[in-house]
């Protein structure tokens, strides 16, 4: 029993589990400040941020003038709420500078067989898809309907077998990385606390 307690140790140890944290939620706190309907766009600083910076962008549409907005408070994690018949698009981009220029993350992913993204919580059905852009202009997207999993939150794997590519996937040279999320169901409360890659 013990040289098999031996074993496992040392096959952990020859093939550790990898991961690269992409963005932690835990800094670069913010709270929309614009009018629910309106666009809200700011660049967030945080040493938990692939890069060093993140892009948020909510787009809405509020018939009913209800309610809504996007906050990351300080220690995370990012929280989602939508009013009653609000239409939703929340875009997180990785990949630019503190001004929102593009600047390439020149990210190598070829360690790394998954991406995967941890909704805390999750109340209505989310449009989810996340593009990797390459060089060339080349992308992979990966796209699911989150359906709400009950207590407990939901983790999404995202295998990169699973993207669909458009032109050449250049795994070892990432530009850039596009987080959607987007209307799926009505009066959509969610939260997310961390967005890396994995095997």
């Amino acid at each position: 029993m013990k040289s098999l307690v031996l074993f496992a140790l040392a096959a952990v140890a020859a093939y550790p589990q990898k991961t690269l944290t992409i963005d932690d939620f835990r800094t670069g706190e913010f709270r929309s400040t614009t009018n629910c309907g309106d666009t809200f766009e700011e660049i967030q600083p945080g040493a938990g941020i692939l890069g060093g910076y993140r892009l948020t962008r909510l787009v809405t549409a509020n018939p009913n003038n209800r309610p809504c907005g996007v906050e990351l408070p300080s220690g995370g994690p990012l929280y989602m709420e939508m009013g009653v018949g609000v239409l939703y698009r929340l875009e997180l981009i990785y990949g630019v500078d503190g001004d929102g220029v593009a600047v390439p993350l020149n990210l190598d992913l070829r360690p790394y067989d998954n991406l995967r993204l941890r909704f805390d919580s999750i109340d209505t059905l989310v449009n989810f898809n996340v593009v990797v852009f390459f060089p060339d202009a080349s992308r992979a997207q990966f796209g699911e309907n989150i359906v709400p999993p009950g207590p407990g939150g939901r983790t999404v794997l995202m295998p990169k077998s699973s993207f669909v590519i458009t032109g050449k996937a250049d795994w070892a040279s990432v530009s850039s990385i596009l987080v959607i999320a987007q209307t799926g169901g009505e009066n959509t409360d969610f939260s997310i606390s961390l967005f890396d890659a994995t095997n």
